[in-house]
């Protein structure tokens, strides 16, 4: 069986995988709204995604001839069992409250919903992509 390596759809997968540990974070936050002292965190993982296809931040994504994706495991955590460089986790800076819990509901919220947006995005990418190999391979 001869696979068919294609940019963009390792490009969208990498994507999930981040989008799917920052899903994880922002749920890990909002399970910790009422425990004092608790930091949230924010997952990063776009400016990594941009050095391994070698795009600089611009409109949409664009990715020229060559553009290489180091995995299909990029991003993921080390601690999952894979090899590639973990996703950068950094505090958010929102304020603190009394209790010295910084987490926002409505931040949260905002990002979770983005998060999902993008998962969309990301998925259809796949899909499209995925019908034109398949048009190309029937001729």
């Amino acid at each position: 069986i001869m696979l068919i390596s294609d940019p963009t759809i390792e490009m969208a997968h990498a994507a999930l995988n981040g989008l799917a540990v920052r899903r994880q974070q922002i749920a890990t936050n909002l399970a910790h709204i009422a425990t004092p002292g608790f930091q949230a965190l924010r997952v990063e993982f776009e400016s990594a995604l941009q050095d391994a296809t070698g795009h600089t931040k611009g409109p949409g994504p664009s990715f020229g001839p060559g553009a290489h994706l180091p995995t299909k495991d990029f991003g993921l955590p080390r601690m999952w069992g894979h090899t590639s460089e973990p996703i950068a986790t950094l505090p958010t800076g929102d304020p603190d409250k009394a209790d010295g819990n910084n987490v926002m509901p409505d931040a949260e919220l905002i990002a979770l919903t983005d998060t999902d947006l993008k998962q969309a995005i990301m998925a259809d990418v796949i899909v499209r992509r995925v019908g034109i190999l398949r048009s190309v391979i029937k001729g």
